[in-house]
């Protein structure tokens, strides 16, 4: 069965048409709407979205990234159906920014956030 997503920004115009992802590109695109919707943010579902904001305004540690992505990869399995994770890597280059590195698949992306 195929999977097909649009493009969860919608486009930048009414005369742009909306892009549609299929497969493990749709899988990407629900990771990236994901990772830009924090958790408790979304009003029908709550409980949808990634839970970084919670390592605000902590410093840096192994301990910290380790528990990160532990939280990160149990949340996104549970959140986004069908995703094949193979790994989460979480490193925090400065104090409330968080760098998130996710394959899935055979597929890899990257994304800095500012909690």
């Amino acid at each position: 069965m195929m999977d097909i997503e649009l493009d969860y920004l919608m486009g930048r115009s009414p005369s742009e048409p909306i892009k549609s992802y299929r497969d493990q590109d749709a899988i990407v695109q629900r990771i990236m709407e994901w990772l830009d919707t924090a958790e408790g943010t979304v009003a029908d579902m709550p409980a949808w979205g990634h839970p970084m904001m919670r390592f605000k305004h902590e410093p840096d540690s192994p301990s910290l990234r380790v528990l990160a992505e532990a939280i990160l990869a149990r949340k996104i399995r549970r959140d986004i159906e069908g995703i094949d994770l193979r790994r989460v890597r979480v490193s925090f280059p400065e104090i409330d920014h968080m760098s998130i590195a996710i394959d899935c698949g055979e597929t890899s992306l990257s994304r800095d956030m500012s909690l």
